[in-house]
């Protein structure tokens, strides 16, 4: 429950509206009549993976409660986008739209609940990663109610219900008979399943069926009087404390804007250059870069809260904002091209914390320092995009990185040397494991850099046309195999980087959907030159294996990841080269007297 004694904040009148119904709420979302329920500008993005969605599912089907949500009803004039319906985890863009302030409509903001509503509006309406939601109707409450995500393309069947397909049916009378003879129409049932398992099953769709559509499950807690924009940035922030602290960048925006009467148009053209640049959540990373220019800091704490809504910080970033615009676009605009020299296709930056040190560093040095070190700064960031101890830094290590880019009272080089030291001062390694990197999902941001790695100095590699990601052993082939009713391999399984070679669109069409051991005989028709050329490229190991298994039969796929995983790493070495290396306490008494402690 929020607490309604905020400090400043008077007169706040939260009504608890009677609990509704999953789908009643669900009916609302994105609609543009009178009482539709929107996220307003200040709202983080949508997190949460399939994991977290799977969780919740199976918490309301066990009849656990779900949480208040909060909302906030008001025809103000306020910045909203829209619930997405279709999810693609790799390509988040929200398009802000702005309440016409002479046609007042009267709408439901999401204070407190949007991850939950998203998963939700997902699950019964849209898709996630361009799959449809399905129910395994053999599980249950002792083992869990088991949710998966699956291809559009596969049909409701061997017991798993299309949710989206099956709660958009209107029964005349919701019965466990009338269910079953729904389930039978639609082949649901697995061969040889008994009456039990039938009847069990029907339970188990009628106990779906209910859940989103019947049950009033869902309390809703409206406030309804008319409240300023940055008192409710205040609530706002209250009653998302315990949520993910970095993701709370945009709340600072309604602060801004209650200071600043031209922080959206200032804001939004730098976001247009931004998107036209093909970077994702723009209005995010500037807010962050902001962050990390002016108060040495990229974590959105309550402390860093507070100093950043102070007037003097205020009239800070109106006087620098245009200085701030030009270092964001210089190091986008590099970035942009070193990822188009490199022929990268796709690539999609996987997190921004290296980019705010590239950001702060280009702000405090000048045009001619940043220019001066491209090929330096280059090889800081392929090394930090694929640098797990990147991923998720601690406050104190960007603290220190931040300090040391923004100390430019000695025109300081950009020194790898001192970055690895800093990091490891902190117990973190400024490095690269290529065995980690093969870890990679071929749906990460960084698969298309770890691609390129394996490839880029390869004879007989063309950037320019081999750009299909193609599945060695076909991933309908390895999804086919089951261990009883479950697959036999995992979506990292088989989605697996190791399991990926980049083909032309000609090659990938003659290959079609054959195992390797058909396509590379065929491959060998044409001369076993030929071959021995194709595999070199690939990185693909030859046929047999120790012990003289056959690595290319689909029965020992696990041993053919294993063999190619070690010729993958060794290809990733060679094209990074020598990651620097330094003892860090050679460094010891530099860095100190770089970070003030001296």
């Amino acid at each position: 429950m929020p607490d309604n004694n905020i400090t400043g904040i008077t007169n706040i009148n939260a009504a608890i509206d009677t609990n509704k119904s999953i789908a009643e709420v669900l009916s609302s979302i994105n609609l543009d009549e009178k009482g539709g329920i929107f996220l307003p500008y200040i709202q983080r993005d949508f997190v949460w993976n399939e994991e977290r969605i799977y969780s919740l599912l199976d918490s309301l089907m066990r009849g656990y409660p779900m949480g208040t949500i909060l909302i906030w009803e008001t025809d103000t004039a306020v910045n909203y986008r829209r619930f997405a319906k279709d999810y693609d985890p790799d390509d988040i863009d929200y398009d802000f739209l702005v309440d016409d302030k002479n046609n007042k409509i009267l709408r439901q903001y999401v204070l407190d609940g949007q991850q939950r509503l998203q998963s939700l509006y997902i699950a019964m309406h849209g898709t996630y990663n361009n799959e449809n939601l399905f129910f395994d109707l053999l599980s249950d409450t002792q083992s869990g109610y088991v949710f998966e995500f699956r291809s559009p393309s596969e049909t409701a069947s061997e017991g798993w219900l299309n949710v989206k397909d099956f709660l958009s049916h209107n029964f005349n009378s919701l019965n466990i008979l009338n269910i079953i003879k729904k389930l039978k129409r639609d082949n649901i049932f697995p061969e040889h399943c008994t009456e039990e398992q039938q009847y069990l099953m029907a339970e188990n769709a009628d106990r779906l069926y209910k859940t989103f559509k019947s049950d009033h499950n869902i309390p809703v807690q409206t406030l309804r009087n008319d409240i300023p924009l940055k008192d409710i940035a205040e609530i706002f922030v209250r009653t998302n404390s315990g949520g993910v602290v970095l993701d709370a960048t945009d709340l600072v925006m309604a602060t801004i804007a209650s200071e600043w009467t031209g922080a959206n148009q200032a804001f939004n053209e730098l976001v247009n250059i931004i998107k036209e640049m093909g970077f994702k959540n723009p209005r995010t990373f500037i807010l962050q870069s902001c962050f990390a220019i002016l108060l040495g800091t990229a974590a959105m704490t309550q402390t860093a809260l507070k100093d950043f809504a102070s007037s003097e910080r205020q009239n800070e970033l109106r006087q620098n904002f245009p200085q701030i615009s030009s270092a964001i676009n210089d190091v986008l605009h590099f970035v942009e091209k070193l990822i188009s020299d490199a022929s990268i296709h796709n690539f999609k930056i996987p997190f921004y914390n290296p980019i705010l040190i590239l950001v702060a560093y280009r702000y405090y040095h000048g045009q001619n320092d940043w220019n001066k070190n491209q090929d330096i700064i280059k090889s800081f960031l392929l090394t930090a995009f694929l640098c797990k101890d990147f991923i998720k830094p601690t406050q104190k290590l960007m603290r220190e990185l931040l300090v040391y880019v923004s100390n430019n009272k000695k025109n300081l080089a950009f020194d790898l040397k001192i970055i690895t030291g800093i990091f490891n001062n902190n117990n973190r390694n400024f490095a690269v494991n290529p065995y980690d990197l093969l870890d990679t999902r071929l749906n990460a941001p960084i698969a298309n850099l770890i691609l390129y790695l394996i490839y880029k100095d390869q004879a007989g590699y063309n950037p320019d046309t081999m750009t299909i990601h193609d599945h060695i052993f076909p991933r309908a082939r390895l999804k086919s195999l089951k261990n009883g009713r479950r697959q036999r391999y995992t979506q990292n399984q088989y989605d697996s980087i190791i399991n990926c070679e980049l083909l032309t669109a000609s090659d990938n069409i003659a290959k079609g959907a054959a195992l390797p051991k058909d396509y590379f005989n065929a491959i060998n028709f044409s001369g076993e030159d030929k071959l021995k050329k194709f595999l070199k490229l690939h990185a693909i190991p030859e046929q047999f294996g120790e012990n003289n298994i056959d690595l290319y039969d689909l029965s020992n796929y696990e041993k053919f990841l294993e063999a190619r995983k070690i010729i993958l790493a060794e290809r990733i070495k060679h094209s990074l080269g020598d990651l620097v290396s330094v003892n860090a306490s050679t460094l010891s008494s530099v860095i100190k007297k770089l970070l003030g402690r001296q």
